[in-house]
């Protein structure tokens, strides 16, 4: 169910996604899907200023510049406007599962909250999740070097995934992923 948004913009920029996004929101006159590149400053210029709110899911890791990317995000928002970001934690878990999903890279929190505040944010709030999750990665990826992940194990995962977000807090290393929330300063 959408909030009481007066408009949101979906953006993508594979044909094939951007496809069904336009399937999905065909007759939702609140939403506008439109073309972007995230890698490329140009797609940001139409939106200057005009946003509250942005959310990029799981967009940084696949891009030679993110930093573009959070130029772009910074363009688009206003004074004050909150980034949403989920990215994936952890240069050490970088392995084959991530080569074969065209990720170029993992994050640190550090390292990404600096890219951020470069680009003119100020990091809000910073949390990783997926505890559980991070096991399970740097067993395929880092030490059986699979290229892609196995239908059992997710279905087991998906299917316990009550459990594991119980266990979250309690598990002593950070989690597969990092959710940032960023306040663009005026």
């Amino acid at each position: 169910l959408m909030g009481r948004r007066l408009r949101y913009v979906s953006t993508d920029g594979d044909a094939l996604n951007l496809h069904a996004l336009r399937n999905r929101f065909l007759r939702t006159p609140s939403v506008e899907v439109a073309e972007v590149q995230p890698g490329e400053s140009a797609g940001y210029l139409r939106w200057d200023a005009e946003f509250d709110t942005a959310l990029a899911i799981n967009v940084l890791e696949g891009l030679e510049s993110p930093q573009t990317a959070l130029a772009g995000l910074h363009r688009v928002l206003k004074p004050g406007g909150l980034a949403l970001l989920l990215a994936p934690r952890g240069p050490g878990l970088y392995g084959t599962i991530d080569q074969a999903m065209g990720q170029l890279r993992r994050f640190d929190r550090h390292g990404l909250e600096a890219m951020l505040q470069a680009e003119g944010f100020t990091v809000v709030e910073t949390r990783t999740i997926n505890k559980a999750g991070a096991l399970g990665w740097w067993l395929g990826g880092k030490v059986l070097r699979r290229r892609y992940l196995s239908k059992l194990p997710l279905k087991v995962f998906d299917k316990t995934v009550w459990l594991w977000r119980m266990l979250d807090p309690i598990l002593p290393w950070p989690g597969l992923s990092m959710i940032l929330v960023a306040r663009r300063t005026p």
